[in-house]
């Protein structure tokens, strides 16, 4: 579509009577297939992200054209791409008439502090369910930040147990599955796939593999966009099988063309291709090789890494260097390094089964 198409669509929708309406209107994904429209969608996060080559990275890495997506500007405040997924989500949260939100994550989970963050700026009540892991710096911040924003707070020993709390809330919540991945999530990262295809036209991307939506989400988007892009999903933690991912590619696929029948419904053989062995020991447990790419990532490119999530995939970038030295990569960096305030929070604002994360010397 060229510039007077997408002024003439802006103005179909009184875009410039609301700045968000007009970022909407100028996404890839709607512009593309214009039934996507339709879907109540926010503008939380500032799109298109920046992609930057980064060749000193690149020679210390071993591989050829490096390029970094550089999601960790996605937003104002924090969130990094776990807002790409929230936008829909909260937006359909919204138009359903719910006046809070409950998600499900790892006490240190970065998709639960992004929720309680956008919870609190759209005025939104959050119930955070928090599966146990191992105690750090991240933990203890996150939960005191999160109890800064209001959020309420729940250790669980399971998904389903998460599952059926939120079942019993008196303000029956919007539920937000682990990760955001979902179909409708997802959709945020067929938007990212577009964005991408009109920015680079790669060999290879890499990114971290959790619950595995951004990974669909993206390979399906670099497909409607034309391209023969192989993506490559790090797997971090053992929750996406590969029956998963291809029923989310599934249900993805037939929520976009249910709002727009130009959209694929049939997903078909995704270019996915999954990386196992650099969990280490579990999710959010650190490894050497993740630990030795944060370390080049912040020599060479001033970049900052999480150990869960972005250094494991970096990690596994550099040991598939010699097959990457003739090809054009990106690495999506998902993670957002600043810190959410959380002045005024205590330990004792944290419910008991969780007041021994804050309190941990570490």
């Amino acid at each position: 579509m060229d510039r007077r198409s997408v002024l003439k669509l802006c103005l179909s929708l009184g875009a410039f009577a609301d700045p968000a309406r007009a970022a909407l209107a100028a996404r890839a994904l709607p512009r593309r297939f214009s039934g996507v429209s339709a879907q109540p969608w926010l503008a939380l996060a500032a799109l298109p992200t920046p992609l930057e080559e980064h060749p000193a990275l690149g020679r210390a890495l071993g591989v050829g054209r490096l390029w970094v997506k550089r999601d960790d500007r996605a937003g104002a405040r924090a969130g990094g791409s776990k807002l790409r997924k929230l936008e829909l989500l909260v937006a359909d949260a919204e138009a359903r008439g719910h006046r809070a939100v409950a998600a499900v994550g790892g006490v240190g989970s970065n998709q639960t502090l992004a929720t309680a963050v956008i919870a609190r700026q759209r005025g939104l009540g959050s119930h955070l369910y928090l599966l146990a892991e191992r105690p750090s710096a991240a933990v203890r911040h996150h939960l005191l930040a999160q109890a800064a924003l209001g959020a309420k707070q729940q250790l669980v020993a399971s998904e389903a147990q998460a599952a059926r709390a939120i079942a019993h809330l008196p303000e029956r919540p919007y539920s937000i599955p682990m990760g955001g991945s979902s179909a409708l999530g997802n959709v945020g990262f067929v938007e990212a796939g577009l964005e991408l295809a009109s920015q680079l036209t790669p060999h290879v991307v890499y990114l971290p593999l959790g619950t595995g939506g951004a990974a669909v989400g993206l390979a399906l988007g670099l497909r409607a966009a034309g391209l023969d892009v192989e993506v490559v999903g790090v797997r971090t933690s053992s929750y996406a099988t590969g029956p998963r991912l291809a029923k989310m590619a599934r249900e993805t696929s037939a929520l976009l063309h249910r709002l727009d029948s130009t959209f694929p419904r049939d997903p078909g053989r995704l270019r996915l291709r999954v990386r196992d062995r650099f969990v280490g020991r579990g999710y959010a447990e650190p490894t050497a090789a993740g630990q030795r790419a944060l370390t080049l990532a912040k020599q060479h490119a001033g970049l900052e890494l999480d150990l869960t999530y972005t250094a494991k995939a970096l990690a596994a970038l550099a040991a598939d260097a010699a097959a990457l030295r003739d090809k054009t990569v990106v690495f999506w960096l998902t993670y957002d390094a600043r810190r959410v305030g959380s002045e005024g929070a205590s330990a004792r604002d944290l419910p008991a089964s969780l007041r021994g994360y804050a309190r941990a010397v570490l």
